[in-house]
């Protein structure tokens, strides 16, 4: 039995997002990195950060060409939690750090428009699962 229109939409869009996450986290390290002086703690979490996000970009890939394409029930709720909790973490993350990504100025630009980014990435996470 082939997958439902609704199902591959929502495997392309878990898919577009965690790639695009990926490579825009991975860039926005970079430039961290090689501009702002970090003490070493500070860039001990940054880089453990990275690739925790980069291993769940990963996985979510994983999960929704795997056992999601093959109509296993628990990729489906692997991937209800792993998308959410990327940008989840991110805007709570946001809120612990008074603002710290939609206040200030990202790496790679302003933050709010990384911050805007990642509040449409959990809304369309979600609604690829539904």
């Amino acid at each position: 039995m082939g997958l439902s229109l609704r199902t591959r939409i929502g495997m392309w869009i878990s898919t577009v997002c965690a790639a695009a996450f990926f490579v825009i986290d991975t860039r926005g390290a970079y430039f961290h990195w090689k501009d702002e002086p970090w003490p070493n703690h500070a860039m001990f979490h940054a880089v453990t950060g990275l690739f925790y996000t980069q291993i769940l970009c990963i996985l979510i890939i994983v999960l929704t060409w795997i056992p999601l394409k093959k109509g296993e029930r628990w990729g489906w709720w692997a991937l209800c939690i792993g998308g959410p909790g990327i940008h989840g973490g991110h805007i709570v993350g946001n809120a612990l750090t008074n603002q710290g990504l939609s206040g200030a100025q990202a790496a790679q630009g302003p933050g709010i428009i990384f911050f805007t980014g990642t509040c449409i990435a959990l809304g369309l996470y979600i609604v690829s699962q539904i």
